[in-house]
């Protein structure tokens, strides 16, 4: 398995700045099998780009899974994206275009739609 991925971490998983108990129990496991070799990389989704950013701070996550969308991206920009920048931590992004209806563009945006 190349990606495993703990699915939707919550704000209630976390203690302060770091993971719950039995998150890290979780994102421990996920390592074994890591080291194991039965999985490739671990990763994590949220929808909150402030659990983003812990996740991003974690040394047992690969990859983080966000929530983001073209048309409010500040909280990704200003809290999650730099996390993951400053630990090297690739990004999946879900939701980036509203379920599709940004394909036919925005109120506030002065460029053509994207497609």
């Amino acid at each position: 398995l190349d990606l495993f991925i703990l699915e939707y971490v919550s704000p209630y998983e976390l203690e302060g700045n770091v993971a719950s108990s039995e998150l890290r129990s979780a994102i421990n496991q996920a390592n074994e099998w890591k080291d194991e070799g039965r999985i490739r990389y671990v990763g994590a989704s949220t929808h909150s780009h402030c659990v983003g950013a812990v996740l991003a701070n974690d040394e047992g996550i690969d990859t983080v899974m966000l929530r983001y969308s073209m048309a409010h991206k500040d909280a990704a920009d200003h809290i999650s994206f730099p996390a993951c920048v400053r630990n090297r931590k690739s990004v999946l992004a879900f939701c980036t275009t509203r379920w599709n209806s940004l394909q036919n563009g925005h109120v506030e945006w002065n460029e053509d739609s994207p497609t």
